[in-house]
């Protein structure tokens, strides 16, 4: 092989594939690292330091590596590629759920407190009752324990592809509560559909995301949260800035062709290290 790429540090295949490969061929880690318990683990220590060079899907990333690893390859940021036409039917997800005329925001993913939903559906129960309104908040995705019943959060279980996509069309704003993040592939499908985000100021990559791409408000703590839903609400237009704002972003950075580009680009620097084999055509 010219080259071999490993993704995520924590799986058994990279753990134990990486240093079997590193003495005879060029590899690429994509660790998909965060800032988590694991990764300060002594056994990973090695892991890191064999690679000819990382590939990483947001600037936060590289930087905990780097700092958690003191280590200094070829690297490049690729991100994950999006489709872009990908717009989905509102009208039928709203009839799906008993939606119709009502404003919601959305969670996309697993049901667990490791995701912070359970402190997502404490802040919308405490928002409700200070602030009582038509607001909805759909959590889809698959329950690992039961969320706090609420009369306004309604609880859609797996989506397919399509059902997913009429619920991001019609939605408010996209919610990410998470601490724990490497990368966020629904945050960057929400803004592929023009759809304004809500995310956890206390994780580096969402904040960090929000930032460059001016299409999210970061919040962290309850009030910070109300004080947020309370401006998509009631600011005419601040929705429909932060969507294109998003949209404009995921164009220049995440559209499949240049991240394709972008990743070929690290592979041919990694196949031509000195030691590695010479690229060969194809």
């Amino acid at each position: 092989y010219d080259c071999c790429s490993f993704f995520t540090y924590l799986y058994y295949t990279t753990w134990a594939g990486l240093p079997a490969a590193a003495p005879y061929v060029p590899t690429v880690l994509h660790p998909t690292a965060h800032d988590e318990p694991a990764i300060q683990l002594p056994i990973f220590d090695l892991l890191f330091s064999l690679p000819s060079a990382f590939g990483f899907l947001t600037e936060e990333e590289e930087a905990l590596v780097y700092r958690r690893f003191g280590v200094r390859r070829p690297s490049a940021v690729t991100g994950i590629g999006v489709d872009l036409d990908t717009g989905g039917d509102a009208d039928a997800f709203r009839r799906s759920f008993q939606l119709e005329g009502r404003p919601y925001l959305l969670y996309l993913g697993r049901i667990e407190p490791a995701k912070g939903t359970d402190e997502l559906v404490e802040y919308f129960d405490a928002y409700k009752r200070r602030n009582p309104g038509p607001l909805k908040l759909v959590l889809a995705g698959e329950a690992v324990r039961p969320a706090l019943d609420h009369p306004d959060v309604v609880i859609t279980g797996f989506l397919d592809e399509a059902t997913k996509r009429g619920a991001l069309s019609g939605a408010l704003a996209l919610v990410h509560p998470s601490y724990f993040e490497s990368f966020s592939i629904v945050l960057i499908e929400g803004w592929a559909q023009r759809l304004p985000a809500l995310v956890q100021r206390r994780c580096e990559v969402l904040a960090g995301q929000a930032a460059r791409s001016g299409g999210a408000i970061a919040y962290s703590g309850f009030a910070e949260f109300e004080a947020s839903v309370d401006l998509l609400l009631g600011t005419p237009g601040l929705a429909g800035r932060l969507g294109e704002a998003g949209r404009r972003y995921v164009e220049r950075r995440y559209d499949w062709p240049k991240v394709l580009e972008d990743y070929e680009r690290l592979l041919g620097r990694v196949c031509r290290l000195p030691g590695g084999p010479a690229p060969t055509a194809r």
